[in-house]
């Protein structure tokens, strides 16, 4: 019987935190429902998009066929006026030279844009050239001051090494060999200032989210805990009066 009563005190229990997290449970579902639903529908928006486009767009059948029938107007159009200013009638036309003055208009409007981007290709081209070669101009007058000023440079520094007055020796040991005297603690700290100021702007953030991480689950850890030592505590004091209830039944049947 007693353990009858605790299971049904822990089932009771268990229950009232199944109510409390009832609402919070409810809210995540409506949530996740929502962002479901707004992830179908961007999906359908798109395949509708893309169905729109294949079924009335430009490339659908319908519109190849009203492309078709443009041109076959623009060739009627054409050819009646040549028909018109050589004198003919209008009503001579037939299937067959509509074909052809479409057929040919075509071509004329392929050729033109072959001729266009054939220039714009020989522009780019042009431009790209025009672009190397500064920067070749630039390299190549680089590469003479550096060859033609290293000619005159070293044996320049030999010389001066070799005939200047008051030069300190200890300091320059040989010519462009200059020693020059520093901090090595100094020059030590700076670099591992840096480099730790380098590292710390991307480990900040994952830190962060780690001690967020652990604040929150210590959080739930705590609240966890105090719950459960609360309902501890509500089954200890029902423990106890029933045992003083047992107690005192048992002392009155004596």
């Amino acid at each position: 019987m007693l353990d009858n009563k605790k299971t049904e005190v822990h089932l009771q229990e268990w229950h009232i935190l199944m109510k409390e997290n009832l609402v919070q449970r409810k809210e995540t579902l409506r949530l996740a429902s929502e962002m479901e639903g707004r992830h179908f529908l961007r999906v359908m928006k798109v395949m509708v998009t893309l169905w729109a486009d294949a079924a009335h767009g430009k490339y659908s059948r319908k519109g190849s066929m009203d492309r078709h029938r443009d041109r076959m107007e623009e060739a009627r159009v054409v050819l009646t006026k040549k028909l018109e200013s050589r004198g003919e009638l209008a009503g001579l036309i037939t299937k067959e030279m509509l074909v052809e003055e479409s057929i040919r208009m075509v071509m004329d409007r392929l050729e033109k844009n072959r001729v266009y981007h054939s220039r714009l290709q020989c522009l780019h081209a042009m431009s790209n050239a025009v672009v190397e070669a500064k920067e070749q101009e630039r390299e190549s007058i680089k590469h003479y001051k550096l060859k033609i000023l290293g000619k005159v440079f070293y044996p320049w520094t030999e010389w001066t090494y070799l005939n200047s007055i008051g030069l300190d020796k200890a300091r320059w040991k040989a010519p462009r060999k200059l020693v020059v005297s520093y901090n090595q603690v100094a020059v030590d700290n700076f670099s591992d200032h840096r480099v730790k100021k380098l590292f710390f702007r991307l480990w900040a953030p994952v830190t962060r989210r780690l001690g967020d991480a652990k604040r929150m689950r210590r959080r739930f850890q705590s609240n966890f805990l105090r719950r459960h030592l609360m309902a501890w505590q509500v089954v200890g004091r029902y423990q106890r009066g029933l045992t003083r209830w047992s107690i005192a039944e048992w002392q009155a049947y004596r």
